[in-house]
């Protein structure tokens, strides 16, 4: 679609329609589509049928702060448009989920001053039409995790056997992580991004209270083991396949696990993340604040 005229008028007038019903096949599915095939619609997953794993580590790690903004992260975009003049690159990583959906369903992903001007308009018009859950819903259904993988449902079966609801804390952070570079092999500097991204998702996790720490250290010895295996040049589909299969320890159930309604209600624990997140951030000694932290995030340190 046009990113101005009336291709842009079109998607405006469109916004308010997708409070209902499922999008067909996007303006990103068209473009990677050869040019002899038509693309089929998304396979479908109700939000409400998304694992609590996946639900916050899509958030965690492609917008921390998207229960808090209107469509555009301002705070986020100026700091790395000052970071970026410096260094004197270009900005980048600042698109919210809001705006990543627009410019999946309407626009074209190749970078310009034109482009990002539309799609913030049009994250602005989707947060005033649209609740969070129906964001968030549009979006992991039409965001590309691999070669002709489109959505979650789509993404747990072709890299993991597995349906949405049923990704484990491995899958859903592995899955998470694939976003930004779908595309891309999961190997050099591609695979060291892949990993920070995971670290930064286990944090979000375990502050919103949806892992414990023993769910936690599981995960990052299945990730370190994939990594390793990764690098030793095994396929990506069967490390992946293989480190996240195994069932987790009892140890690393939490009981009654937050919901999905409870989670989109609670912006994935935005309260009890951002206490989590200022003791990490002001601690002098990590490991030290590391080794006092609760089973189980609630908001407070124990003792």
């Amino acid at each position: 679609m046009a990113v101005t005229g009336s291709g842009l008028l079109a998607a405006w007038r469109d916004v308010p329609g997708l409070r209902h019903g499922r999008p067909g096949p996007t303006a990103y599915m068209r473009l990677r589509a050869s040019p002899d095939e038509t693309p089929p619609p998304p396979r479908w997953t109700a939000i409400g049928d998304l694992s609590p794993y996946a639900l916050c580590a899509i958030v965690g790690a492609e917008d921390p702060d998207f229960f808090a903004h209107n469509g555009v992260a301002w705070g986020r975009f100026a700091r790395r448009s000052v970071s970026a003049l410096r260094a004197g690159r270009r900005i980048g990583g600042v698109s919210t989920i809001t705006q990543q959906l627009a410019r999946n369903l309407y626009l074209h992903p190749r970078r310009s001053i034109t482009r990002k001007t539309a799609e913030m308009a049009l994250a602005g018009r989707m947060e005033r039409a649209l609740d969070k859950a129906r964001i968030l819903e549009l979006y992991v259904n039409v965001a590309e995790w691999g070669r002709g993988v489109w959505g979650i449902g789509s993404a747990a079966e072709a890299w993991f056997g597995a349906a949405a609801r049923e990704l484990n804390p491995f899958q859903a952070v592995v899955l998470a992580s694939l976003l930004p570079a779908p595309r891309a092999p999961l190997a050099g500097g591609n695979l060291n991004r892949a990993l920070a991204s995971q670290t930064d998702v286990l944090h979000f996790l375990y502050g919103a209270g949806v892992m414990n720490l023993h769910a936690w250290r599981e995960t990052t010895e299945r990730l370190m083991a994939a990594a390793g295996a990764l690098r030793a040049g095994r396929p990506v589909d069967e490390v992946l396949r293989e480190t996240g299969a195994p069932p987790y320890s009892p140890r690393a159930e939490i009981g009654r696990a937050p919901g999905a309604a409870e989670l989109l209600a609670s912006g994935c624990a935005r309260r009890e993340r951002a206490v989590y997140a200022a003791l990490i951030h002001a601690a002098a000694d990590r490991r030290s604040l590391m080794a006092r932290l609760p089973l189980r995030w609630a908001g407070a340190l124990s003792g």
